[in-house]
């Protein structure tokens, strides 16, 4: 039983080396930019609406797109 275990670890740990070593795709990680820039662009107009004072419609924006360009910073660089 202990064997099958370690065998069935090392299977997965061979499954894993070979998901990591398949490339990101180059389309899909543009695709991404382009709907980030979309998203950076559009936000400011968005939340004005939403929100009665154009301060804090600056600053939900900046956070906004400041978290969601940062989790593409990691992901670039986990890549």
């Amino acid at each position: 039983r202990c064997f099958q275990e370690l065998a069935n670890g090392m299977v997965q740990f061979h499954e894993a080396v070979k998901v990591s070593t398949i490339p990101f795709p180059f389309p899909y990680a543009q695709t991404c930019d382009a709907l980030l820039i979309f998203h950076w662009l559009l936000t400011p107009i968005i939340n004005v609406q939403w929100v009665n004072s154009i301060w804090w419609s600056g600053v939900f924006s900046f956070v906004q797109v400041f978290i969601l360009w940062s989790l593409n910073s990691i992901a670039v660089e986990i890549e």
